[in-house]
């Protein structure tokens, strides 16, 4: 692995675990400027509206869900119809007043819960760095529901 490489997996990885408050502004205005009213849903005070596994397919993309797969070390589809599961429950856990919060204690406890239940390992590669697979996830899926 060249240097650029390098230097573009660290800026990736840092990208990815940053949970600043600005940061997690930003997620929580990308998931409130989807389209999907099930998305803003979750945000929002009131309650859940479900997600299937093939909207998480389409919200992903089958590449990009490939690759979380294989980032995670879990299977597609069963990737898929957990995070259809349980991505509206995390969402909601880390949003309790309408808003993404900043408190790393609820931070930690959701995505914990998430990753206890999830068919993937602890930990995500990003680069040569080690992430939160929830905290991926997350961001995969908002990335990519922000630019629909």
């Amino acid at each position: 692995m060249g240097l650029a490489e390098g230097s573009r997996n660290a800026s990736n990885a840092l990208g990815f675990i940053r949970t600043t408050e600005g940061h997690l502004n930003e997620l929580t205005s990308i998931l409130q400027r989807s389209q999907s009213v099930a998305v803003q849903s979750w945000v929002g005070t009131e309650a859940n509206e479900p997600i299937t596994s093939p909207e998480v397919v389409t919200a992903l993309g089958e590449e990009n869900l490939a690759e979380i797969a294989e980032k995670t070390g879990a299977d597609s589809g069963a990737l898929a119809a957990y995070v259809a599961d349980q991505l509206p429950v995390l969402i909601d856990q880390i949003s309790p007043d309408g808003q993404i919060t900043s408190d790393p204690a609820v931070l930690d406890q959701a995505y914990t819960e998430f990753e206890n239940k999830a068919p993937f390992t602890a930990t995500a590669r990003i680069g040569m760095a080690a992430v939160r697979p929830a905290e991926f996830i997350i961001l995969q899926f908002t990335q990519e529901v922000g630019q629909g």
